[in-house]
């Protein structure tokens, strides 16, 4: 090929690849600017640019399905169950911002008994009422894209930047945790007699560490003479046990390298049984795979889906309460696929197809599983026994 014909193919990938660099890790590219929505297909009359969804949650009550998007708005949707699956949705609300209005993507939801946690990918934390969105003091400097509940109310947030911060129930740092050299995607909490944080970083690696112990402020010494230099050595001494314990921290209980995938998605198996001692996780990625990781005798293995002919993008995931169905999101594909979390040899199965890709999934009950679009829209899917 001459150097004259080349020129053009080199500009036109580039036109086409542009889209896709503003791309979040487990989005897709939506346009050449930050905020640019236009490409977005959408239907009917909307009162402003279309955002995709980028989180759902049910409320506390468990009356409302609450929808985060890429705009920074909460919205409420009033929720009706059928019991043989399905539903409706009420007439949308969208719930202000206190303060002013927060331009970043909200990437995750955490409804606690005591309050309700918005993370942006700003790292701007904000805490929900049943009125308005209010802004905490907590912040972090890098954007926020995970957000799980721990053991004595405590938080864990995934940063862009590869850490996992640990707060307390009021939302002060208490530890760090260096998970990953690049941003940690997606985190998992397993309850139970040693509680632990899973993390999935864009660098392939999962990880499984210890919920450390809340920080204790070093006191100060006080007096003159031995009494005085005691105290300052006993400071100096918790000096190095806070440094060797945060060397600790850092270091994963247990790790698997899944390779170069650009992994995009983590769900934790529920366990039927309380007391069984192995765990299960499924993880997703950019080439259409589904992993299922074992962890049995303090090892962890994966063991590949089986899937369909060039199935590509598993955008996310998610899982039914018992743990017995899962669907995940083929969004280049704009198909809701049904999988057995129990059964690797199993193909997932084509749920539904849709006329938008689907950006984010949430079991409300086993049968039903609500689905987020990238033109802002909501449904209810029915998923048979």
């Amino acid at each position: 090929m001459s150097l004259r014909t080349s020129l053009p193919l080199a500009a036109l990938l580039a036109a086409l690849l542009a889209p896709l660099s503003q791309a979040a890790p487990t989005g897709i590219g939506i346009g050449l600017k930050p905020g640019d929505r236009s490409n977005i297909p959408t239907k009917g009359k909307v009162t402003e640019r279309p955002a995709p969804v980028t989180v759902l949650s049910l409320s506390a009550d468990g009356k409302s399905l609450w929808v985060g998007d890429a705009n920074g708005r909460l919205r409420s949707f009033a929720l009706t169950l059928a019991p043989e699956g399905g539903g409706e949705l009420g007439p949308e609300a969208v719930l202000p911002w206190k303060d002013a209005r927060q331009a970043a993507s909200i990437e995750a939801i955490l409804v606690r008994p005591e309050r309700t946690w918005i993370a942006l990918d700003g790292g701007t934390f904000a805490r929900a009422t049943t009125s308005a969105i209010v802004a905490t003091a907590t912040r972090q400097r890098e954007g926020v894209l995970a957000l799980v509940a721990g053991p004595e109310g405590r938080l864990a947030a995934a940063s862009a930047e590869g850490e996992i911060r640990i707060y307390d129930p009021q939302g002060g740092l208490q530890n760090t945790i260096r998970a990953h050299g690049v941003a940690t995607i997606a985190l998992a909490s397993e309850p139970g007699k040693t509680p632990r944080i899973w993390s999935l970083g864009w660098d392939g690696r999962l990880c499984a560490w210890r919920w450390p112990k809340p920080a204790k402020p070093a006191k100060k010494g006080k007096g003159k003479g031995k009494v005085g230099a005691a105290r300052a050595g006993h400071r100096r001494q918790s000096g190095r046990s806070r440094r060797a314990s945060a060397r600790k921290l850092d270091k994963p209980r247990f790790e698997l390298d899944l390779g170069q995938r650009e992994p995009t998605s983590l769900a934790l198996i529920p366990l039927s049984d309380p007391k069984a001692k192995e765990r299960h996780l499924i993880v997703a990625d950019f080439q259409g795979r589904l992993r299922r990781v074992e962890l049995a005798k303090r090892k962890l293995t994966s063991a590949p889906y089986k899937s369909r002919p060039n199935m590509e993008l598993i955008s996310a995931l998610a899982l039914s309460p018992s743990g017995e169905r899962g669907v995940a999101l083929a969004s280049a594909e704009q198909t809701l696929l049904l999988f057995d979390p129990q059964d690797p040899e199993r193909i997932p199965l084509v749920l539904q197809r849709f006329e938008i890709p689907p950006a984010r999934a949430l079991f409300l009950s086993e049968t039903t599983v609500a689905v987020g679009f990238y033109d802002g829209n909501v449904r209810l899917i029915k998923v048979a026994k």
